[in-house]
């Protein structure tokens, strides 16, 4: 919600309040020199006047706010307004002419009344004056907001981009494929050669961003199996993968390395707390323009859950809000000892 450019704080509220009593002044001043009001009849007009200028800039903001052209279009924006102005107008004409009856004297209500125009066309280009303002102001405010999502979603990508780091790096998991390859040197050594290949290639695709944000889900793919074959080594047939991908969808892209914190999970909540094999399932459709990526895992619910569960995943929540303005992009859902997580990425 855009907060009120006036009512927002007591500093912008003091100063508007100072300009409106600065206009009662000078309103004064020209009824009391250049018209033949009394001294009382040019007060109490230039404060009916000021009085309702300051409530109708301030009402004016709402009528603006519920009346932008990008959600009801310029024709219906147009129209708002317009009642809008007639509304406001007609209300302070109104009441102004009502109380200048019991307070001003026959020939100064005489007068009030034949230059009526006096009151309501200065009214009109402040309502005009009034829209142009909060229209920029709100233009200001969005490009403002736009730049501190750009500058968060930097951070943030800069962030996971360590965290990442520190979990593709770290010494437990470079350590167990180093052992389990070493191990395979002996057993099968063609097969530990396409391991140390398959070990390089995956640190490479993750390390070489080229400050690239998104990419196509057969790359994302591609990396995925890296990873799930090297992690097949450690826990051999305790990790049962598949997956199926609509022909259609390899093209769609969505932010790079997001499906890597997923899997980690999964390994990490799923696989690594179970003796059991741990079935990985793996699902991608596209519907009505979005690329719609499911992976499910099963786990066991008699162990408790380890310290850090869920954050991997409400990073890649607040990322997707950043990239695609959109909130609910992700969902995940504990269902029958199974563990889902749906990405909605838009195309």
């Amino acid at each position: 919600m855009i907060p009120h450019p006036i009512l927002k704080n007591y500093k912008n509220l003091l100063i508007y309040t100072g300009a409106w009593v600065l206009h009662i002044i000078l309103i004064f001043l020209f009824h009391y020199y250049k018209t033949p009001l009394s001294p009382v009849s040019s007060l109490v007009n230039s404060i009916l006047q000021g009085v309702f200028g300051f409530l109708l800039g301030i009402a004016i903001w709402y009528a603006v706010l519920y009346s932008y052209p990008e959600k009801v279009g310029n024709f219906n924006t147009f129209i708002n307004h317009l009642l809008a102005a007639i509304i406001f107008i007609s209300l302070q004409t109104y009441v102004i002419v009502s109380i200048n009856r019991y307070f001003l004297d026959p020939a100064d209500y005489n007068f009030f009344i034949l230059h009526l125009f006096r009151w309501v066309v200065p009214s009109v280009f402040f309502y005009i004056a009034f829209v142009l303002a909060y229209y920029i102001y709100i233009y200001r405010f969005n490009l403002q907001e736009k730049k501190m999502e750009e500058i968060r979603l930097t951070r943030m990508v800069k962030e996971a981009e360590l965290n990442l780091l520190k979990s593709q790096l770290n010494p437990h998991f470079l350590f167990n494929s180093l052992n389990s390859i070493s191990a395979l040197t002996i057993t099968d050594p063609h097969r530990a050669q396409e391991m140390i290949i398959m070990l390089s290639d995956f640190l490479r695709y993750s390390l070489a961003r080229d400050g690239r944000q998104l990419s196509s889900l057969t790359a994302e793919l591609q990396n995925i199996d890296r990873y799930m074959k090297i992690e097949k080594i450690r826990f051999g047939d305790r990790i049962h993968y598949t997956s199926h991908i609509e022909p259609n969808a390899l093209s769609c892209t969505l932010p790079v390395m997001i499906l890597q914190p997923v899997f980690e999970n999964a390994i990490k909540h799923g696989v690594s707390e179970s003796v059991d094999t741990v079935h990985i399932q793996l699902q991608a459709v596209v519907e009505q323009n979005y690329l719609i990526i499911t992976v499910q895992n099963d786990f066991d619910p008699t162990i408790p859950s380890r310290k850090g569960a869920g954050v991997g995943l409400k990073n890649i929540e607040e990322r997707l809000k950043l990239i695609y303005h959109n909130e609910g992009l992700l969902k995940y859902r504990k269902e029958n000892n199974i563990f889902e997580v749906k990405l909605i990425i838009p195309q």
